[in-house]
Parts: C-alpha cells; sequence; structure tokens
C-alpha cells in the first residue's frame, strides 16, 4: 500500500530543496560548496520518504520514514528562522507515516518515536560536528 503521507513528505522535502536553492541564488550566492550539500540532504530525504512510500509494508518502510523524518526534524529546528517551517512539516508527515507504518506492521508509537528521536539525534551530532 502506498503511503499518502510519505508521499506528500517527499513532495515537500523536493519543494523545500527547490526553495532553498531559490533563496540562496536570489542573495547572490554563487559558492556551490556552500549550498550544495544542504540541498542534497533535504534531496535525500525526498528520495528516502518517496523509496518508504513504494514499499509493501513492514520495519524497513517505517525505518525509512523516521529516519528521514527524524533527520527533518533536526535540520528544520537549526534552519527556524530561515526554511525550518518547511522542514518541520516534512518531518511532520514523515513521522506520521512512520508511525502508520509501524501501526501497519502491529508495532506501537513508541518505535516510531524511539527511532525518529535516534534520527534526530545522530543528524544533530553530525551538524554540530561539521558546523
Amino acid at each position: 500500500m502506498i503511503s499518502r503521507l510519505g508521499l506528500a513528505g517527499s513532495a515537500l522535502a523536493f519543494a523545500t530543496a527547490g526553495v532553498y536553492l531559490a533563496l540562496i541564488l536570489s542573495e547572490g550566492n554563487d559558492s556551490p560548496a556552500e549550498f550544495v550539500p544542504w540541498a542534497a540532504t533535504f534531496g535525500g530525504i525526498g528520495i528516502a520518504a518517496v523509496l518508504g512510500s513504494m514499499l509493501a509494508r513492514g520495519p524497513i518502510k517505517a525505518a525509512l520514514f523516521a529516519g528521514a523524518g527524524g533527520t527533518a526534524l533536526a535540520l528544520g529546528l537549526v534552519a527556524l528562522m530561515s526554511i525550518g517551517a518547511l522542514l518541520l512539516g516534512v518531518a511532520a508527515l514523515l513521522i506520521g507515516a512512520a508511525n502508520e507504518s509501524w501501526r501497519d506492521a502491529g508495532a506501537g508509537v513508541g518505535r516510531t518515536l524511539a527511532a525518529s528521536g535516534a534520527a534526530a539525534a545522530i543528524a544533530l551530532a553530525v551538524l554540530i560536528s561539521i558546523l
């Protein structure tokens, strides 16, 4: 069963990448080294969500959604003064899709929160280490 929440989250992630690129380029930033990794990360979140949406069911589907949602949550908090609201929207949709997937697999909300929280913590640790 295709996840509508997952597809909506992936569409919003791709749109966020587009909005981010438009904002950066409109500000006259011509250095790809500064903005391409961020846009690629937003696109990666979208790709993970599309892949999760296409899987039938099971823990891998839920893990893709939870990982992508947790990463979007961490990035949304870091970028709150810029495109953070869009990323938080992505996070909400994908964490909802993860919860839906866990429920279909017979597990509870606790797994969704644990997996999303772990992904957010890892994403924040990586961000802190590279900044």
